[in-house]
């Protein structure tokens, strides 16, 4: 629709400055708009119905603090439905022990 847009105002004069939505409209009242083309079909993610159904849990590890050879780990807990942060530490090494103390937190 873009492409259609800049050619309309290349080579007419008069063309007014419109939505490209308006151009799609126009085009699917007067059959000129392929039909085969299909609409997208998101998939819905899933999610838990209750607050404490699910809880995600992740480890990132990154340079979080700026000149530090250091590498930190990032122990992230967190319930599926409230999207509220139930555990977040960093931590120096990624083991099973961080992430029981995690886990019993």
């Amino acid at each position: 629709m873009e492409i259609l847009k800049a050619i309309a105002l290349e080579k007419i004069i008069d063309f007014p400055d419109i939505h490209i939505q308006t151009i799609r409209n126009y085009l699917k009242l007067n059959k000129q708009y392929p039909k085969n083309i299909k609409s997208r079909k998101y998939r819905r993610r899933f999610e838990a119905k209750y607050v404490g159904e699910l809880i995600q849990g992740d480890v990132s590890t990154h340079q979080w603090i700026p000149g530090l050879s250091e590498k930190f780990h990032l122990i992230l807990f967190i319930d599926d439905k409230s999207r509220y942060i139930l555990y977040a530490k960093f931590v120096t090494s990624d083991n099973l022990e961080n992430h029981i103390t995690a886990l019993k937190k």
